[in-house]
């Protein structure tokens, strides 16, 4: 915990991660302090190639749980991804290795903690509560030569200073401290192990999803593909440049709406393309995958690229989780039926068939999406380099206007704006409809390991490429969950490797096609909207219901 006193982007991120592991929702209780790298060259250096977002452990036994809780969006919210699964060590393993990881203290953190705060970590320790460190002066003691300690000394790989830290970022002298009891009568020897832990089965998975991101790894599954992304941009961008010489074309003429179908579906694979990007799919830097994304949402599609990767990280973090993730978090629709509570009749009335309204809305998502996206820019508050985002958004929509009225009346280029945006609409959002609605929505509060949390709450779209053209392979939405920066040509890859691990731990795997998730998603919507409506009913017979 330590509220977050270091120095460098890499130890904030794991510092501020690993309070999720025993249930601190660290964006509510501790700050990200967001320390600026550049006045700590040390530090400066490893930030450009994305080293803040990655976490090594010189345990080369498999012992570490670094990989497992140093995984997801990163806290400091900037566009990158949590990579913990370096744990082979072999190039950082030091001489003697490997070594021995220290037992691990459920309870280590709760000293000065606030009883909210320390509430969810003293559950996850011994029965008879927390432990206090002991201090050297409090007993005699001997073997490591400090006065009034009683810890025995150990012996370490030559090469290695006393000093060094251990698996628990403590030197290996206040490891022993402090797994000792302060509260012991008698000679001082490790504390023993503490009690099962009721996550037992969750750190079974967490360990999993460690070995099986080695394996991907080892398999080159997550190397970039900076060829085929070159090739997709390129074809994007010259899309755009034949089709507005097109318009020019064409001219003043109510023939120019058979165009705004082909501007839709190359703005609609540009952003996906930002969506990658945002994902540091493209490059190795974090730098460089953020001005791709600027450059392919913020500036051809048209979303804020600061707007878009702070909730998406969000969503990623916790998919279909009740008060967290915003994708099922609607004014208009319920995606469970907690939502419909505090509704209105006629509001009532609609969600019970809002199954049936879903296609007819997606033709609005267009609209929505580039208000919601214009509306966080314009906003005041913590979106970074928000002048920039205004800047582009600005360019784009000035080149975009100009491009029409050069070749058309007013009311056409209106006429042809509408039609675009409404196609955006439905070949977006309905890329990202049937990945998660009907799927396992988890409640408010609860938390669930990082493997079992991305693949029950994920659903798969098979068909072939036409389908991972129009989804632009998020159709693998499983796969693209549990390795956010995997390249998207590299899923299908990999989609074998998750489907049988997930077989070997009896997790359900979910994949359907098209027109099977669409109806499955039709039938929840529609079954939450009369779910909702049968727990408004008396309460005596919900209780024979349940």
């Amino acid at each position: 915990m330590s509220h977050l006193t270091v120095r460098d982007p890499a130890h904030e991120n794991g510092c501020a991660k690993a309070p999720e592991t025993p249930g601190v929702d660290c964006g509510e209780r501790l700050p990200v302090p967001q320390t600026d790298a550049g006045r700590s060259p040390e530090a400066e250096r490893l930030v450009d190639p994305g080293r803040r977002s990655e976490q090594c452990t010189f345990d080369l036994t498999g012992a570490s749980e670094a990989a497992g809780t140093h995984r997801g969006a990163s806290p400091s919210e900037d566009g990158t991804d949590l990579d913990g699964t370096d744990v082979d060590g072999t190039e950082q393993g030091p001489e003697g290795a490997p070594l021995t990881t220290a037992q691990e203290r459920y309870e280590e953190s709760t000293p000065g903690l606030d009883p909210e705060t320390a509430e969810p970590v003293l559950t996850y320790g011994p029965p008879n509560g927390s432990r206090v460190p002991h201090r050297p002066r409090d007993r005699p003691g001997r073997g490591c030569g400090r006065p009034g300690c009683g810890h025995p000394g150990t012996v370490l790989p030559s090469g290695w200073d006393r000093r060094s830290t251990g698996a628990a970022g403590l030197t290996e002298h206040e490891r022993w401290t402090t797994m000792s009891s302060s509260q012991d009568v008698g000679p001082r020897t490790p504390a023993q192990p503490p009690a099962a832990p009721p996550a037992r089965a969750a750190r079974q998975f967490t360990s999993s999803y460690t070995a099986l991101a080695q394996r991907v790894r080892e398999a080159g599954l997550l190397d970039r593909r900076r060829g085929y992304y070159w090739r997709r941009i390129a074809a994007a961008v010259l899309t755009l440049v034949a089709l507005a010489a097109l318009v020019q074309v064409v001219g003043d003429s109510w023939w120019q709406l058979l165009l705004a179908p082909l501007v839709a579906l190359t703005l609609s694979q540009v952003a996906f393309l930002g969506h990658d990007a945002a994902h540091q799919q493209i490059f190795t830097s974090p730098r460089w995958n953020a001005v791709a994304s600027r450059g392919l949402a913020s500036l051809l599609a048209g979303l804020s690229h600061g707007w878009w990767t702070g909730k998406h990280n969000v969503h990623h973090a916790a998919p279909n989780q009740i008060g967290r993730d915003t994708d099922i978090d609607s004014k208009l629709l319920a995606f469970h039926p907690g939502a419909v509570e505090g509704k209105g009749r006629a509001h009532r009335w609609f969600l019970t068939h809002q199954g049936y309204w879903l296609l007819p809305l997606l033709l609005l998502e267009g609209f929505n999406l580039h208000y919601d996206s214009a509306s966080a820019v314009l906003r005041r508050g913590a979106l970074k380099r928000r002048r920039l985002e205004v800047l582009l958004l600005a360019a784009r929509w000035t080149a975009y206007a100009t491009v029409l009225l050069l070749a058309m009346s007013p009311g056409k280029a209106a006429a042809f704006v509408g039609v675009e945006l409404a196609l955006f609409g439905v070949l977006l959002g309905g890329a990202f409809v049937p990945n998660h609605t009907g799927m396992p929505v988890l409640a408010r509060g609860v938390k669930q390991d990082f493997l079992r949390r991305q693949v029950s709450s994920s659903r798969n779209v098979g068909g072939g490429w036409p389908v991972d053209f129009f989804m632009g392979g998020l159709n693998r939405q499983v796969e693209h969950h549990l390795f956010p920066s995997m390249p998207r040509p590299n899923l299908p890859l990999v989609q074998p490797l998750v489907r049988r691990h997930c077989a070997d731990l009896g997790l359900p795997y979910t994949e359907t096609t098209f027109a099977g998730a669409y109806a499955a998603v039709i039938t929840h919507l529609n079954g939450v909207g009369l779910a909702g409506r049968r727990e408004r009913s008396c309460p005596l017979a919900q209780q024979f219901r349940a």
